[in-house]
């Protein structure tokens, strides 16, 4: 050890300084800690507020100038003479007007360039083009603008466009534009400015408020650096990142520390400013932010280090007064170990070392005391006590008790050994006695004997211990005379052999344990029962010889017993028995009776437990034979798909009270088991055939075997066809049936659904074998039509030729008859029978070649565009003779300049006339209406065609179910079930969407939305 710890550890001076002086520095420590924590938490609030105070004021001025250059710009082009000027020089009408007026505006532009600043380009652009007219530069005259977007948008209205690249400069700017409108209000050309972009430099990079580290800057939604000198910085070419231009280009605002875009931790808060599409951020750098705080804790650990080593100085004053005293307690307390008991502290004080001395005295004198009554212990103790100086074995000390005991005075005994005295009978015990000590420290109740004066030896017990007696170790021996005890012993053990006799010869086991359960005694019978031999069992823990459900059992049943005889005393013990299962060496297990009675002595106290263990294995398994028979038939009964009821047959033919229904009944009929005991099968039989329970039952007993079917009503009021089969049976000295009811309703369910699937079935065939006939009838009727058309227009060209001829023959004859039609009548309306009739015929091959592309669906091509409104008009036309026959009417509002969309015309077609003959077929009266509507959505990128139509309308389930093939709410009317199945295939293949809604009674709208086809963003 160093010599320095040496001191620390030996000196109580120095102790006390250095504990003192440890404690005041850690306390330094932690308030200047606290200190730094406190002052840059309000030293961050600062400047987070003036961070946001000085963001706020520069996105304030950004926005006040750009403001203010609009309104210059606009207070300029409202000026009347500018605005006559830049109306004659944009309207091109009066050459020589327009030198005057681009004089003007010249002169305007470089008094606005001169006096209102912060502008560094001013032009008017011309309608259409885009052409610079004037410029307060001249080389930028002449050039065109058309595709600025600036200009697009001036022409609209007033408007900025935020910083972008100048594709003149390739610098940043901001550019402000206004319409110049002729009296019209149509929008002839644009004034537009350039704003000096050193000035937003000026208001945003300026320092004020943000320190000697501090900065501001803004931010693109690429994360690049916006300002007037340029885009981004060449030191950072990938952009500018931080958590706080981050956070800002998300759209949000507010501060936090985090490292800035170069790395260095910064104190920093951010902005989006939604008017120019920037984010703002100003920092400061953490280590200028807190520098105060820092300097705050330097001073404040500097001054409380000076006042904590003048404080200990002052401590080591005062503990050397305080350690005088007790140094002379020290010496006092060395002397009383040589033996001085007269010694006595100084009291020089009545402080807290004074009160130390008054108790050291008072201890001393107590240490006196003690000593007297140790000798009188000594010398009274029931045991004999003998002490031993363990270097040579010489008794130093004997006590009365072993005088008495032994036959040797003390004065025989003292500075001798025991060897010599002869007073160990075996030496060897003496030794292992001995040797115990070493390894143990103590021996207690070794029974040994012990020869005295006489030579007799006398059975003793000897508990030893080392003790240190004036710095030497002893061994002290308590020696206890149990002669008579042993007498008493070998008395209790020639009864207990008679017990034991009796015990060990019975076939059940008789068993012992104590208070503690602790196992005393186990017969030998426990080998025959256990296959474990008594030994082995004395050995066996609780978990070993129960297994863990008889343990918990016969362990509570045990402590409880003993319990209640504990608070019972005097009455007489009462026997407990319970069955428990036991393990057996096989590792197999037995059942076995225990029977318990609780020992206890003369005076009521609880000593143990006494017990006899009985195998009953083979009862056990006969119960638990007849349980699981019991458990089988209940599996059975219940386990079965068939509901069951057992009941007898009364006097007068009627069914009784059930004996028995299985879980399958309860379940059928929605009713607990004892509901239905208490009900007969004629309580819960339908109404319809409850007339005939009693005919059924007369030929159950007739037939003893019936199957027939009935229906059953379940609690809720439902009814249940069951197909029974019920037989009669011989029981318990009656007439009993046994009735097994199967659920037909799933079966039911399903003749019935295989009958609509075969009318759909039937449907379909019929729509299949239609449109082979209508592909070949299209074939009949188109090429006798295609004749009619050809020969009709040769017949208009021949009444082109013969008109003349008729005239000159009219003009010379008058008037006279062709077919009987006088010829002025015929001249007039022959030629609108000629165009009506090739109209009618057109039509005919427009229906034709209509129904023929519906029958072949087409081409498989999705790729043409497609005008909507033309698919609807198409599709009408198909439909003109079932509107024309049905009641109610079609309307049409088709948006107009719709867009087109990408797909089949043919199939689109075919989608409409689904849905519209839909519509049409839903309505009821001539007052309802069906309407086709077209729509191009806010979004621009699809267009919605909706049918709206005010007839019955269709349930929640059937809307659900319009779409699943074959379902159809027209089947007695032809309906098969698959429009809008079809329906839904078509627009899937356009990946177009569609919604129905519906109300009943109210009608039905279907929605269907188709993508635009080449749309592009306008910006």
């Amino acid at each position: 050890m160093l010599p320095s710890m040496k001191l620390f550890t030996k000196s109580l001076v120095s102790r006390l300084v250095l504990s003192f002086l440890g404690v005041s520095l850690i306390t330094v420590l932690i308030m200047g800690y606290l200190s730094y924590e406190r002052a840059r938490a309000a030293l961050e609030s600062a400047v987070y507020e003036r961070i946001n105070a000085t963001l706020e004021l520069k996105e304030d001025a950004l926005n006040r100038w750009v403001d203010e250059k609009v309104d210059d710009l606009i207070f300029v082009k409202t000026q009347q003479r500018f605005h006559r000027s830049a109306e004659l020089l944009l309207s091109g009408t009066d050459r020589e007007g327009m030198s005057s007026a681009y004089s003007v505006l010249f002169g305007v532009f470089q008094t606005m360039f001169v006096n209102m600043q912060d502008f560094s380009e001013i032009a008017l652009l011309s309608r259409p083009g885009g052409r610079v007219v004037v410029s307060s530069k001249l080389e930028n005259e002449g050039d065109f603008r058309l595709s600025d977007t600036y200009f697009i948008q001036g022409l609209k209205g007033t408007c900025i466009q935020e910083v972008y690249l100048s594709p003149v400069t390739f610098q940043p700017i901001i550019t402000v534009a206004t319409p110049i409108r002729d009296e019209t209000g149509r929008a002839i050309g644009v004034m537009a400015a350039h704003l000096d972009m050193d000035r937003m430099d000026e208001i945003i990079l300026r320092r004020s408020g943000l320190g000697e580290s501090g900065e501001a800057y803004l931010v693109d939604s690429t994360n690049t650096f916006v300002a007037g000198r340029g885009f981004g910085r060449a030191d950072y070419p990938r952009g500018a990142h931080s958590p706080g231009i981050k956070k800002a280009l998300m759209g949000e605002s507010g501060e936090g520390l985090y490292l800035n875009y170069a790395g260095v931790p910064v104190v920093g808060a951010y902005r989006w400013i939604p008017e120019r599409n920037l984010a703002l951020l100003g920092e400061i750098s953490q280590k200028e932010a807190f520098a105060p705080a820092r300097r705050l804790v330097i001073q404040i650990v500097f001054i409380g280090a000076l006042v904590c080593l003048f404080l200990a100085l002052t401590v080591r004053l005062i503990a050397q007064r305080i350690a005088g005293p007790i140094l002379a307690i020290t010496d006092a307390a060395e002397r009383i170990t040589k033996g001085d008991r007269n010694v006595q502290a100084p009291v020089t004080t009545k402080d807290e070392v004074g009160e130390l001395a008054t108790a050291f005295n008072s201890m001393v004198k107590k240490i006196g005391e003690t000593e007297g009554r140790f000798r009188t212990v000594f010398g009274g103790s029931p045991s004999a006590i003998i002490i031993t100086r363990m270097s040579d074995n010489i008794i130093t000390d004997v006590n009365e008790e072993y005088e008495k005991i032994s036959g040797y005075s003390w004065e025989e005994t003292v500075g001798k050994s025991a060897a010599k005295l002869g007073l160990w009978k075996d030496a060897k015990k003496r030794n292992g006695i001995l040797e115990l000590v070493e390894k143990q420290g103590r021996v207690d109740n070794f029974q040994t004997e012990f020869r005295v004066r006489e030579g007799t030896v006398k059975a003793t017990l000897v508990s030893a211990a080392t003790v240190l007696l004036n710095d030497e170790r002893h061994l002290i021996f308590f020696v206890k005379d149990i002669s008579k005890m042993k007498e008493v012993e070998s008395a209790l053990q020639e009864n207990e052999e008679k017990y034991r006799l009796l015990a060990d010869n019975v076939s059940d086991v008789l068993w012992v344990r104590d208070e503690n359960l602790d196992p005393i005694y186990y017969s030998p019978s426990i080998e025959q029962l256990r296959g474990f031999t008594p030994e082995d069992v004395m050995r066996q823990s609780m978990e070993e010889i129960f297994v863990p459900d008889s343990r918990e059992k016969a362990l509570t049943a045990f402590k409880r017993q003993m319990m209640q005889e504990e608070k019972s005393r005097g009455t007489q013990a009462r026997t407990v028995s319970l069955e428990v299962e036991l393990y057996r060496k096989d590792g197999s297990t037995i059942w076995a009776e225990m029977n318990t009675r609780v020992m206890r002595t003369n005076e009521g106290a609880v000593t143990g437990i006494i017990g006899v263990t009985r195998d009953i294995t083979r009862r056990k398994l006969a119960e638990q034979a007849l349980k699981e028979s019991e458990e089988r038939y209940r599996v059975l009964f219940n386990s079965g798909s068939d509901a069951v009821f057992v009941f007898a047959i009364d006097n007068e033919g009627l069914p009784g009270k059930h004996y028995a229904v299985n879980d399958v009944a309860c379940r059928m009929l929605d009713m607990s088991r004892d509901e239905l005991m208490e009900m007969t099968l004629f309580d819960f039989m339908a109404q319809h055939d409850g007339a005939r329970i009693k005919e059924t039952l007369q030929t159950i007993l007739n037939k003893k075997h019936v199957t027939f079917e009935r229906s059953f009503v379940d609690s809720g009021g439902n009814e249940i066809p069951v197909e029974v089969n019920a037989n009669l049976v011989e029981l318990y000295d009656a007439s009993i049936v046994i009735a097994f009811a199967r659920d037909l309703t799933e079966r039911k369910q399903a003749e019935e659904e295989q009958k609509k699937i075969q009318t759909k079935l039937i449907q379909a065939n019929k729509m299949n074998s239609l449109g082979i006939m209508a592909s070949g009838l299209a074939h009949e009727i188109n090429n006798p039509n295609n004749t009619i058309m050809f020969n009709l227009r040769r017949f208009a060209r021949t009444w082109d030729d013969i008109f003349p001829i008729l005239e000159e023959y009219y003009d010379e004859h008058g008037d006279f008859n062709i077919g009987g039609v006088p010829y002025t009548e015929l001249s007039r309306i022959f030629p609108r029978l000629i165009s009506g009739t090739l109209e009618s015929s057109e039509m005919i091959k427009a229906i034709i070649e209509n129904l023929k592309g519906f029958i072949r669906h087409s081409a498989d091509t999705m790729d043409f565009d497609v005008d909507i409104n033309d698919v609807v008009r198409r599709a009408v036309s198909l439909l003109e003779s079932q509107v024309r026959k049905g009641v109610g009417r079609l309307e049409l509002d088709l948006a107009d300049d719709l867009p087109r969309v990408r797909g089949n015309p043919q199939k689109l077609i075919q989608v409409v006339v689904n849905l519209v003959a839909n519509a049409l077929e839903a309505l009821t009266d001539d007052d309802q209406r069906v309407v086709v509507t077209s729509t191009l959505l806010s979004a621009g990128s699809r267009i919605a065609l909706t049918v709206t139509d005010q007839g019955r309308g269709m349930t929640e389930k059937e809307v659900n179910d319009s779409t699943q093939p074959f379902f159809t709410t027209k089947l007695e009317s032809g309906g098969t079930g698959l429009g809008l199945t079809i329906t839904r295939m078509l627009l899937d293949e356009h990946g177009a969407s569609m919604d129905v809604d519906s109300t009943p009674e109210e009608g039905t709208t279907v929605t269907v939305t188709l993508k635009v086809k080449g749309i592009e963003s306008v910006h």
